[in-house]
């Protein structure tokens, strides 16, 4: 069997194919590395979100030290406490 030509058309379908493939693997690539430094980000927002809970329990225990149990206001400032259980 000999060699056959393509047409120009069958020619520039195969680019357009490759191209369009080109073009998904950097899209994809792109959407890999997007996805990968927002789990970096969401880790960091975790991490955070722990640190600030700890501080959170931290304050509590401190102000409960200081006041007793009871309930804040934070519109007056005021510290309201607990009736005494009976």
């Amino acid at each position: 069997m000999e060699n056959q030509k393509l047409t120009t058309e069958e020619i520039q379908r195969i680019i357009k194919t490759q191209q369009d493939t080109n073009d998904i693997v950097i899209e994809l690539g792109q959407v890999e590395l997007a996805f990968y430094n927002l789990q970096i980000r969401k880790e960091g927002i975790k991490f955070r979100l722990d640190e600030l809970r700890k501080e959170e329990i931290a304050l509590g225990q401190e102000l409960t030290n200081k006041y007793g149990e009871g309930r804040i206001n934070l519109e007056s400032g005021e510290f309201i406490p607990e009736p005494p259980t009976e």
